[in-house]
């Protein structure tokens, strides 16, 4: 018997959770950052996570990073960021970009404007090519993604994507804060400490 023959629900279950604990449990529980400068990263990060920006939502944190960083003088913790987007991955980009399609769609149809309905099959079957693409370049690949997501579906998906990601963002930055100092508080209990004493031998400043 070969190791996939093996392979069970529990274990493919198990790697998951060992996967959502790296990819975002721990970059929160390893940063040393104010609390307010993590939560706003996972602010950013959710934003740009649900909107139709696969292939360039890291260059977009970047970018967001340096605005935010030299011009509003404010900072975020980028990597939490970039964690953030992961919620927009292969598995759920789909649903997800079908989601904001039908969503915008749906307020099209509010405001009187028509629209030529799409099934999730075939919709599943446009998007799905983009991954088979392998031998295109990263720089055809982008051109392809962005030519599917805005204009062959149009601003139905952008405009039906703020409906998720405007909330997200908005709730992301106090449920981050929330969690983080009552980690950060269970760290220092654990230690022996109070919680300013790990703050000031941890982030330096107020966190």
């Amino acid at each position: 018997m070969n190791a996939a023959e093996t392979t069970t629900p529990t274990g493919r279950w198990g790697r998951f959770k060992g996967l959502v604990r790296q990819k975002l449990i721990q970059p929160f529980a390893e940063s040393r950052d104010p609390v307010h400068e993590v939560a706003l990263g996972a602010s950013i990060g959710i934003f740009l996570g649900f909107t139709p920006t696969v292939g360039i939502q890291m260059y977009l944190v970047l970018m967001f990073w340096v605005l935010f960083r030299y011009v509003f003088r404010i900072r975020f913790n980028m990597i939490i960021a970039m964690t953030m987007v992961w919620t927009s991955n292969p598995l759920t980009m789909i649903p997800m970009y079908y989601a904001f399609l039908v969503t915008g769609q749906w307020m099209q149809e509010l405001a009187g404007v028509g629209f030529l309905p799409i099934s999730y099959t075939a919709f599943s079957a446009e998007v799905g090519r983009l991954g088979a693409a392998e031998e295109l370049s990263a720089l055809q690949w982008l051109y392809n993604a962005l030519k599917v997501l805005i204009v062959e579906f149009g601003w139905p998906m952008v405009l039906g994507s703020l409906v998720y990601a405007i909330p997200g963002a908005v709730i992301a930055y106090p449920l981050t804060g929330i969690w983080l100092r009552r980690y950060r508080k269970f760290r220092a209990a654990a230690e022996g400490i109070t919680y300013r004493e790990w703050r000031a031998r941890n982030v330096g400043h107020s966190g």
